[in-house]
């Protein structure tokens, strides 16, 4: 064969394929990189929605613990309109 007997095609070939190895190498690389930045950016969002999540379940407790205070005072205003003989329902 030609490219057995030509050391110039065997260099070139040699070079190819290690270009080639190094391309490979590189696009390995660079995957292994992108595989790493959208895993800290998926982590990131995570932690982000988790404490968002931590702030709205505070406001719900928050928020439900003034609706027991209000439904309370309101419990106790209808007692005493009651105790008056005011028919809270009919107020306006």
């Amino acid at each position: 064969m030609i490219a057995k007997n030509n050391t110039d095609f065997q260099e070139a070939i040699t070079t190819t394929y290690q270009l080639s190895q190094e391309e490979k190498i590189r696009m390995q690389c660079e995957a292994r990189e992108d595989y790493y930045r959208r895993t800290r950016g998926r982590e990131r969002l995570l932690q982000e929605t988790i404490l968002e999540n931590a702030k709205l379940i505070s406001e719900k407790e928050r928020l439900s613990s003034q609706n027991e205070q209000l439904s309370s005072q309101n419990e106790l205003l209808r007692k005493k309109l009651a105790e008056l003989g005011i028919d809270a329902d009919n107020i306006e």
